[in-house]
């Protein structure tokens, strides 16, 4: 059984007949104008911005408003 599987890792790998070629026509150059970052646009980033500083200003007071620090 396990003379099967010693076989089967000498040949040859399964991994060297794929094409890495998918990786190199999606690569990003530095500075090239258009890019984006994570997939989004420039518009959607700063929404995405927006909603996280209003999460962390909307925790922040519930936890002021919980440990005493501020009432209402």
């Amino acid at each position: 059984m396990f003379d099967e599987f010693r076989e089967m890792a000498d040949e040859s790998s399964i991994f060297e007949d794929e094409d890495n070629d998918l990786f190199e026509t999606y690569s990003v150059e530095a500075g090239k104008p258009g890019t984006r970052f994570l997939g989004m646009t420039a518009g959607q980033r700063f929404f995405l911005s927006i909603m996280f500083f209003m999460i962390v200003l909307i925790i922040g007071l519930m936890a002021l408003l919980v440990t005493g620090k501020i009432w209402i």
